[in-house]
């Protein structure tokens, strides 16, 4: 679910043959895309309690694991889209790339869920299920900002229903996308002292009024504002981090110092000011890590991460529905989704993600 682009294709298409293999190497080098399908396992992981109606455990300063995974999520896509949205001159390509990573692989999700799955598992009559107006609604996901998570008859016998619930995320990230777009219009993106006061102020108010923004439930778009502020402030915490990337000592003591607090003073599941600051920090310096020539071999570009969140909830539910609840552990569950889901990943990357991309890719600034 995050920008897997980059434009570095549209640099290697700017070398001589002789230089393409030693550029496209170099542009590679980042642990990106092994620490996106890590949020993407996280998110699994986490979801296996959920689907079990098991309560999930922690796994740090009381964060849940999809909440770790998401935060990884929106830091690498705020820190990439940002680059992305200051290279490029005309709104057109910036957005045309933006649509083309999360559209093709969502629609074909929604088409077979509803088409597909949906006729094979509900328990009502095939008419009576395409009679159903919750099933063109959910048709209407293809819109992004329609999605809806509910299929009639499907699933409705398991211990959490829902046929993806892990869409909802899907219009945050288009949205800002956009944001990030607004903010290069206003002179904003490139300027660290605004973004670096906006990112401070509102970490404060997550920090601050966590418990009013929650009480106020203020939906826009079927968008909860509440995680539109969560969310968005690490997005653009991810976009100062790659504005100032080039001073990394003192994003590193940004870090540290920020780290530091989280350990001293951190409530268990409480975000804040700093926590942001912190999550987004280590996220970002271990995506920069030193590379190795054995990791490279690990996805040889193929970006398995946005397939493993498009599908991983379905599956899930998928081999509840086939073992029964009481018969899998979270763990099991896990394991036995993930293995499938890098299945439907691959497939998903090379036939519908990765074709629909080189649709769009031209020069960066074309």
């Amino acid at each position: 679910m995050s920008d897997k682009t980059d434009d570095r294709p549209a640099v290697v298409a700017q070398c001589d043959q002789n230089s393409k293999t030693a550029l496209t190497a170099s542009l590679h080098k980042n642990h990106f895309d092994v620490l996106r399908v890590l949020a993407a396992f996280l998110v699994i992981w986490s979801h296996s309690h959920d689907l079990l109606g098991i309560p999930d455990t922690p796994l740090i300063f009381g964060m849940t694991f999809s909440m770790v995974g998401l935060t990884i999520f929106f830091a690498i896509s705020g820190f990439l889209v940002s680059g992305s949205a200051l290279s490029q001159t005309h709104f057109k390509m910036f957005f045309l790339r933006r649509f083309f990573r999360i559209w093709p692989g969502l629609a074909v999700n929604i088409f077979l869920l509803a088409l597909v799955v949906g006729p094979i598992y509900s328990t009502f009559p095939i008419t009576q299920y395409f009679s159903s107006p919750k099933t063109w609604l959910f048709l209407a996901g293809i819109l992004i900002y329609a999605l809806r998570w509910q299929l009639p008859g499907v699933w409705q016998n398991l211990p959490t229903t829902g046929v993806n619930g892990s869409l909802w995320t899907i219009p945050h990230e288009f949205s800002f996308y956009l944001f990030s777009w607004a903010l290069k219009k206003l002179g904003i993106l490139s300027n660290w002292k605004i973004l670096a006061a906006i990112c401070l102020f509102s970490s404060l108010a997550i920090d601050l009024f966590k418990e009013p923004i929650i009480e106020a439930n203020i939906r826009f778009v079927l968008m909860s504002t509440r995680w539109l502020l969560h969310f968005g402030t690490i997005f653009v915490i991810g976009s100062l981090f790659k504005i100032l990337w080039t001073n990394k000592r003192s994003l590193l003591i940004v870090t540290f110092l920020s780290v530091a607090l989280q350990i001293l003073f951190s409530r268990s599941g409480h975000w804040h000011f700093y926590t942001f600051f912190a999550f987004v920090g280590v996220i970002l310096f271990m995506a920069h890590l030193p590379y190795g020539h054995a990791y490279g071999k690990v996805t040889r570009g193929i970006d398995f991460s946005y397939g493993l969140y498009l599908w991983g909830f379905p599956i899930q539910q998928a081999v509840i529905h086939y073992f029964g609840a009481s018969q899998i552990s979270p763990n099991r569950l896990t394991l036995t989704t993930f293995v499938v889901a890098m299945v439907f990943a691959w497939f998903s990357w090379t036939l519908i993600e990765r074709p629909a991309l080189s649709h769009v890719r031209g020069p960066s600034r074309g």
